[in-house]
């Protein structure tokens, strides 16, 4: 039996509708007669009337309608009868249509790429690794790298806990998303890739530390942790839309560049317009040693000239003169 195919394309384009039907003849139009029913208050009762002839082409004829039908993308106005080719696509009232033969051709299958395949495995394996990983660097992390605010173990662990549930909250949120858009949240997928990001800012922000004390320049450090850590978080976007949505490459690319780039310019603006240049705590490029070469031993300027002055006056106490 004959069957023609109609795509009804959605005014955005990206929502499509395929109806099927079995049979040479489809009658289109907004009354309960009608083999395809349009809710189009710019369509009229009846329409359209489309049907198979011969050399595998279709005929659509215009059944005197109040607005007339539109080949598109040229825009011109059918008369009364036209012959149209498999892929076709007309305009009725405000609806485009497209029409398609059982024997069009369809776009090939595309290959699931790294990302698609990584996920399965990283949900099966991955998430207590990822999890005692974090939980393991922030702890030296932060009980190393605050030298002039020492911390109890007890505070240390607090902090882990609020960072732990902004991240439960961040994941959180992708997973309403996938839920709603894709009908799968993947919860512990979200939460592993966060737990890799986060461990990955530790190295790429002591590096950035480290430049800005071999250069002993702010802007040194500011520039390159915009870099690294803006392309850390691009990546975690890109992979979360992935699996949260079901946008384009180039969609997602573009959220994944600009979400980085609005946050970091926000960071931006406040460094400057809460800079205090007499800060308790300074910079890695005005302490005497960078962090990590002396993990717990790290001064300040003021604190190595008290301990030089410690250990001449010592030096003094315990020294005497010779004599001829």
């Amino acid at each position: 039996m004959a069957k023609l195919i109609l795509e009804i394309i959605s005014f955005s384009g990206k929502a499509r509708d395929l109806r099927v039907f079995d049979g040479s003849v489809v009658r289109i139009g907004r009354g309960y007669g009608n083999d395809l029913i349009l809710q189009d208050s710019y369509v009229s009762a009846q329409h359209a009337v489309v049907s198979l002839v011969a050399d595998g082409q279709i005929e659509i004829v215009d059944a005197d309608s109040e607005n007339g039908i539109q080949l598109l993308p040229s825009g011109k106005k059918i008369a009364k009868v036209a012959l149209l080719e498999s892929g076709a696509t007309i305009m009725v009232g405000h609806t485009k249509i497209r029409v398609l033969l059982p024997d069009h051709p369809i776009v090939p299958t595309q290959i699931l790429n790294e990302q698609d395949n990584m996920n399965p495995s990283i949900s099966r394996l991955s998430h207590w690794y990822a999890l005692m990983g974090f939980i393991t660097i922030y702890f030296f992390h932060i009980a190393t790298h605050y030298p002039f605010v020492p911390l109890l173990v007890s505070q240390i662990i607090f902090w882990e806990f609020i960072l732990i549930l902004g991240m439960c909250i961040w994941a959180g949120a992708w997973a309403i998303f996938g839920r709603l858009i894709r009908h799968q949240s993947r919860f512990i997928v979200h939460f592993t890739w966060i737990c890799f990001f986060m461990i990955a800012m530790v190295p790429i922000i002591n590096m950035c530390g480290y430049l800005g004390f071999i250069f002993a320049e702010p802007a040194v450090e500011g520039l390159t942790l915009i870099v690294l850590a803006g392309s850390a978080c691009a990546a975690l976007i890109f992979q979360q839309l992935t699996l949260a949505t079901a946008l384009g490459r180039r969609e997602k690319i573009i959220s994944a560049i600009a979400v980085p780039a609005t946050l970091l310019t926000i960071s931006f603006i406040g460094s400057f317009a809460f800079r205090n240049e007499f800060s308790s705590e300074p910079k890695y490029y005005t302490r005497v040693k960078p962090p990590y070469l002396a993990p717990v031993f790290v001064s300040s300027p003021d604190q190595f000239i008290a301990h030089t002055d410690k250990v001449f006056k010592k030096l003094k106490e315990t020294s005497f003169d010779y004599k001829d």
